[in-house]
C-alpha cells in the first residue's frame, strides 16, 4: 500500500505583487484542513494570488471544491486567482466531466 504524501510551499513576491502556493503530490482530503489554512493565510496578503499543482498523484473532490470556493470567495474581493497546473489527462477528463475543468487558467 503506497502512503499519502503531501507537500505544499509559499512564496510572496513583492516587486509582482503576488503571492504563490505551490501543492504537490496526494492533494486529498487528508489535507484539506492544511491546504484550507495554508490559503487562508495568503488571501489578504496580495492582490495575485497564482496556485500551482505540480506532480499531482491524487486530487479528490473535497480539494477541487476548496480550490473552486477559494477562488469565487478571493475574485469578489477584487482579487486575481490563477491556477496552474500539469494533471495527468485522466484527472482533467474527470474534472472535465465533474464541471470543474474551467477552474484552472493552465492545464499543461
Amino acid at each position: 500500500m503506497r502512503t499519502a504524501r503531501f507537500d505544499i510551499h509559499t512564496r510572496s513576491s513583492i516587486k509582482s505583487g503576488s503571492q504563490h502556493l505551490t501543492l504537490t503530490g496526494d492533494i486529498c482530503v487528508s489535507f484539506i484542513e492544511k491546504i484550507k489554512s495554508r490559503i487562508d493565510a495568503i488571501k489578504l496578503i496580495q492582490d495575485k494570488i497564482v496556485i500551482e499543482l505540480k506532480d499531482i498523484t491524487s486530487i479528490d473532490l473535497s480539494a477541487v471544491q476548496l480550490l473552486y470556493s477559494f477562488k469565487k470567495t478571493v475574485e469578489k474581493s477584487g482579487k486575481k486567482v490563477i491556477i496552474n497546473s500539469d494533471l495527468p489527462a485522466s484527472f482533467k477528463e474527470t474534472l472535465s466531466n465533474a464541471g470543474f475543468l474551467e477552474l484552472f487558467n493552465s492545464l499543461s
